[in-house]
C-alpha cells in the first residue's frame, strides 16, 4: 500500500447515511414452495388457490389444462427458474401441485412439487432483492428474500427467495415502491439542559471516525484502501455463514442473516475489478481470517461485504481529493490523498442498485 502526504486541509465527508434501519411490525402471509430440489417463498396475495393435479391432467398435455372457459396455460416453476435465471434446478417431472394465478381477467397455473400452508412473517424480515444480484433478471421473477425461520441462524435453513408468479406469465413488473419511513412524534424540549447520554457521546465520536479496509477478495498489494464513516458501519463480524442464492454472479455472493435480517453480501473487490482468484482468496481466509462488514445504506437498507482481517479505525484525516483513473465509471463517492494512504469511499447505494458503469 503506497502512501502520500496531504498539503491541503479538507475532510473525507460522511457520505453514507447512518440512520437506524427501520423495523416495521406488521405481518405478511407466505407459503413455501418446493420444486427442482429448491424451496422458495410465495406471497399469499399473489395466488388464488392451490390444488393437486388429477390423473387425467397428468396424462394430458402438461402445458395446459381444461378450464370452464377454455384451456388454461400451465407453467413449470422449475423450468422457468432454470431457463430464465440459469438456476441449477433438478428435474421438475414431479411437479404435481397447481397454483392458480389471476391477472387482468386472465388465469394461469403454476406447476410445483409442493406448497405449504400459509405462515406469518414480520415485515422487518422481508427485504427487496438488490439489483446488483438481479442484474440478469429481465422479468422480475425473483423480487425479494424472506427469513421464514427467525430462530434459525443458518441462512440456508432460514432464508427463502420470493418469486413473483406474474413474471412467469410474461407480465412486466414495476419495482415495488418504498414504504415511507414513519416520522417520529416531535419531542418536547426539556425544561432543564440534559447531560449527553452515552449513546449521544458514542455517535458524536463515530461521526469523526472512519474504518479503512481492503476487500476480502483482494489479497495482493494495491495502491489504495477503501474506507467508510464509522457511523455507517453497523457491525464488523468475525464469522458469518453466507448462503448462495444459486444465481451465478461474480459480484453478488448471496445472503447472510444478521440479527434475523437478510443482508445481501457482495464481492467488493470484484465490483472494482481488483479481485483475485477464488482459490487464492479462500486460502488467504483460512490462513489469516477475514471479517464480514455490515454497513447501513440510508435509513432502511443494509449491505455486507468481506474485508481482510487487518483493518484500521481512525479519526477522519486531513485529505485532498484525487482522481484515480482505475475508479472511472465505478461506484465511488470520492477518492482522497491522506497521510495514511490513498482512500476510496465506495458508493454502497449505487452498488445495491447496480447503478454504475458506462
Amino acid at each position: 500500500m503506497s502512501t502520500s502526504s496531504a498539503s491541503t486541509n479538507s475532510t473525507i465527508p460522511a457520505v453514507v447515511g447512518s440512520a437506524a434501519v427501520q423495523s416495521p411490525v406488521s405481518d405478511e402471509l407466505f407459503v413455501r414452495v418446493k420444486t427442482g430440489g429448491m424451496e422458495l417463498a410465495l406471497r399469499a396475495n399473489d395466488f388464488t388457490s392451490i390444488s393437486k393435479m388429477t390423473s387425467a391432467q397428468l396424462s394430458n398435455d402438461p402445458d395446459e389444462i381444461d378450464g370452464p372457459d377454455g384451456p388454461i396455460p400451465v407453467f413449470s416453476l422449475g423450468e422457468q427458474l432454470h431457463c430464465q435465471l440459469g438456476m441449477k434446478t433438478e428435474s421438475w417431472d414431479d411437479e404435481r401441485t397447481l397454483i392458480s394465478v389471476e391477472h387482468d381477467g386472465q388465469t394461469a397455473m403454476l406447476r410445483v412439487e409442493s406448497a405449504s400452508n400459509p405462515s406469518k412473517v414480520r415485515d422487518a424480515l422481508v427485504r427487496p432483492f438488490p439489483e446488483i444480484g438481479a442484474a440478469g433478471h429481465t422479468r422480475g421473477l425473483i423480487n425479494a428474500v424472506v427469513n421464514t425461520n427467525p430462530r434459525e441462524e443458518d441462512p440456508a435453513l432460514a432464508l427463502r427467495l420470493i418469486f413473483n408468479p406474474l413474471a412467469i406469465m410474461g407480465v412486466e413488473i414495476a419495482p415495488p415502491k418504498k414504504k415511507p419511513a414513519k416520522k417520529a412524534a416531535p419531542k418536547k424540549a426539556p425544561k432543564k439542559v440534559a447531560k449527553k447520554s452515552d449513546q449521544d457521546t458514542e455517535e458524536n465520536s463515530k461521526s469523526n471516525q472512519l474504518l479503512a479496509f481492503v476487500p476480502g477478495d483482494v489479497i495482493r498489494d494495491i495502491d489504495h484502501v477503501f474506507c467508510l464513516p464509522l457511523a455507517a458501519v453497523a457491525e464488523v463480524c468475525n464469522v458469518y455463514e453466507t448462503i448462495n442464492t444459486d444465481i451465478e454472479s461474480d459480484v453478488f455472493k448471496g445472503y447472510a442473516v444478521w440479527r434475523k435480517i437478510p443482508v445481501p453480501v457482495v464481492n467488493l473487490g470484484a465490483i472494482f475489478g481488483i479481485a483475485d482468484s477464488a482459490e487464492q482468496v479462500e486460502k488467504r481466509a483460512r490462513e489469516r481470517g477475514r471479517r464480514l462488514i455490515i454497513a447501513r445504506v440510508g435509513a432502511d437498507r443494509l449491505i455486507g461485504f468481506y474485508a481482510q482481517a487487518q483493518m484500521q479505525s481512525m479519526k477522519v484525516p486531513a485529505a485532498i481529493p484525487v482522481e484515480i483513473e482505475a475508479m472511472k465509471n465505478l461506484p465511488v463517492l470520492g477518492s482522497f490523498n491522506t497521510d495514511f494512504a490513498k482512500m476510496v469511499v465506495p458508493d454502497l447505494s449505487s452498488i445495491l442498485d447496480n447503478n454504475f458503469g458506462e
